[in-house]
């Protein structure tokens, strides 16, 4: 002989207990790590003067990607760090005159909350235009 009342309380208790399982497993995705980005743009004013400036890594990703992008009449160096000296620094040599440039360098291992980058053009008479930006992640 069947009761329903056992079977309807075993059904209960079970969609429950299912249902706080797909809860908990749910909300075990924001223990994940956080694949989010933070990105920051930077715009050069004038490519014929040094220009230094941070950005801050507030939620202190250990990466970033950082795009160069632009066209300038003569060589440039882009400096990236996490030291405000510059010390151990990457570098990239913006080395093709009056054409069109987009790099991508990816900086590993940010131990840091502020990101330095440093524009230096080889010669005070380079003119163009320079965009820097910065995901981190």
């Amino acid at each position: 002989m069947i009761h329903f009342g056992n079977i309807k309380s075993f059904f209960s208790k079970n969609v429950i207990s299912f249902g706080c399982l797909f809860v908990s497993l749910t909300s075990c995705n924001d223990l994940k790590n956080d694949n989010s980005i933070t990105s920051e743009q930077v715009m050069i004013v004038n490519p014929g003067k040094d220009t230094i400036f941070s950005l801050a890594n507030q939620n202190l990703y250990n990466a970033a990607d950082i795009t160069i992008k632009g066209t300038l009449s003569d060589t440039s160096i882009v400096a990236v760090s996490t030291d405000s000296t510059f010390i151990g620094k990457a570098t990239y040599y913006v080395s093709s005159p009056k054409i069109a440039f987009s790099q991508k360098m990816k900086l590993n291992g940010i131990k840091n909350d502020i990101l330095y980058i440093k524009y230096h053009p080889i010669r005070n008479s380079n003119s163009g235009d320079v965009n820097i930006k910065v995901d981190f992640f």
